[in-house]
């Protein structure tokens, strides 16, 4: 369904609708709308640029004595050569003769805008006046023009002024000929160009900026130079918009058919040291298990792990490392994670020097202690090197009803509890423990009678020995013994 619209800005009328118009011609030539009609017994004209703001009303039968041009159908008609023209019926000689009139010592002037579309205010004579705009000019007269330096339009899209088609500057005056005229403000499309980068630091040409359409533009994005520790990728444009760039080529040139945006899809990278102490040791960084030192370049805002990896044996079986804590921030845990990354850093993962120490006990089942600890039989420690440690033989202890260890020796000969200094890779360390068995010697009766071990003084019984196994012990009993005036009590038989 067509939308139409009223001219005269809604009105729908040239004149108030109460006087008479009548036989309306109308001639579209060009950019002008051409309008006449008969109106209280005169022809009027009208003109348009844009075909709903008319110009008038000019009388154009007002030459002669009033009131004469005829009330007959078809009695007026408008068309437009170099100059515009209006034939109406006329009696001003006494009868109906056709009459013909056109401009005198006037031209008709246009003022617009190129492109057409734009639209807006021009100021002329001093008004703000919506164009295009037409006018009926005396000849020789003169009548300012100011376009404005630059008008808006869709978004990131602008005009600039650029020229006036008779050559004037902005503002100027045009001076009417005799001729009829149009007379347009040129203007220059521009797009906006927007450039950015997905990282801080670096240098985009020609930057954000407004430029000309259709224009050729190289777009370049010029990377930091590295440092030591910061170093930075291009990776590619991300384009979009009329003639943008999506590639990997840079320097690059777009063409402005429209706004655009380039996206500089940069990387920084931030330097990583991973050491240890001592040098060399593995580390395990996000997942693979290297060499130190390692140097890894990490992307700004990148998420990693380095684990101390604990313990490491390189120089052999007896002796290894063991992790104690970060260097730089005294942190005893050997995962270390770094989300996000924001900078360069060094870690270094302090390690331990330990020693191996292998103890025995002989038998086997013979109990030892190492600080405090109770153990038995063959362990294998690691100790820090240089450390001090306390072993000790709880002695006598139980091995059965009637059979127990006591302490016999060391193999560092020394006593019984004692420190031992960590400071040979492989150490050992024997204890060698006394199994004793457990007599018991009596008479019977008991406690009456006595009896001697190993030639000692005479005992009475029951006594308890605990002799280690395979030493010989002599045990006797005098006989006889008097256990009255006429009683003695003589060895039967152990």
């Amino acid at each position: 369904v067509a939308n139409w619209n009223f001219i005269q800005g809604g009105n729908g009328f040239f004149e108030a609708p109460s006087m008479e118009q009548k036989y309306l011609n109308l001639a579209a030539v060009g950019d002008v709308f051409h309008a006449a009609y008969r109106s209280a017994t005169d022809v009027v004209y009208w003109l348009s640029a844009d075909g709903s703001n008319y110009a008038g009303p000019y009388r154009a039968s007002s030459n002669g004595p009033p009131g004469t041009v005829v009330d007959v159908h078809h009695s007026v008609a408008v068309a437009y050569g170099a100059k515009v023209g209006i034939a109406f019926l006329d009696s001003r000689d006494g009868d109906d003769d056709p009459w013909f009139a056109t401009l005198s010592g006037a031209s008709m002037y246009i003022v617009k805008m190129n492109p057409s579309f734009l639209g807006g205010t021009i100021n002329i004579d001093g008004l703000d006046v919506p164009v295009p705009a037409v006018y009926i000019w005396n000849v020789a007269s003169l009548h300012p023009v100011n376009a404005p330096a630059m008008q808006p339009g869709p978004p990131n899209t602008q005009y600039l002024w650029q020229s006036w088609s008779d050559g004037g500057a902005n503002p100027h005056d045009i001076n009417v000929g005799a001729a009829d005229a149009v007379v347009t403000a040129n203007y220059l499309t521009q797009y906006w160009l927007t450039m950015s980068a997905t990282v801080g630091g670096v240098t985009l040409s020609p930057g954000s900026s407004w430029q000309n359409a259709g224009a050729s533009v190289v777009i370049q994005c010029t990377m930091p130079p590295p440092s030591t520790y910061v170093r930075y990728t291009f990776g590619g444009w991300i384009g979009a918009g009329p003639g943008a760039y999506t590639g990997m080529a840079n320097p690059t040139p777009i063409t402005m058919n429209g706004p655009i945006t380039e996206v500089c899809d940069a990387s920084r990278e931030f330097l990583y040291t991973f050491t240890t102490q001592p040098n060399n040791l593995d580390m395990n960084i996000d997942g693979t298990r290297l060499v130190t030192p390692q140097t890894p370049w990490f992307a700004d805002g990148s998420a990693h792990t380095a684990t101390a990896i604990s313990p490491q044996q390189p120089l052999g079986p007896t002796q290894r490392y063991v992790f104690d804590r970060w260097l730089e921030d005294g942190s005893r845990v050997a995962a270390k994670s770094f989300n996000p990354v924001t900078g360069a850093a060094n870690w270094t993962a302090v390690y331990l020097t330990e020693y191996q120490l292998t103890m025995t006990s002989t038998p086997s089942a013979c109990q030892y202690t190492v600080d405090g600890t109770t153990y038995s039989g063959s362990n294998v420690f690691w100790f820090l090197r240089d450390s001090v440690h306390v072993v000790d033989m709880p002695s006598p202890q139980a091995a059965g009803p009637d059979t127990r260890y006591v302490f016999g020796s060391w193999s560092d000969l020394q006593p019984r509890s004692h420190p031992v200094t960590i400071n040979t890779p492989g150490m050992t360390l024997d204890l060698t423990c006394t199994v004793e068995n457990r007599f018991v010697i009596d008479t019977v009766p008991s406690g009456a009678l006595t009896f001697t071990v190993d030639g000692g003084a005479p005992i009475t019984g029951p006594q308890t020995y605990w002799w280690p196994a395979g030493q010989t012990h002599v045990i006797g009993f005098p006989t006889p013994q008097s256990v009255g005036v006429d009683s003695r009590r003589v060895f039967f038989q152990w």
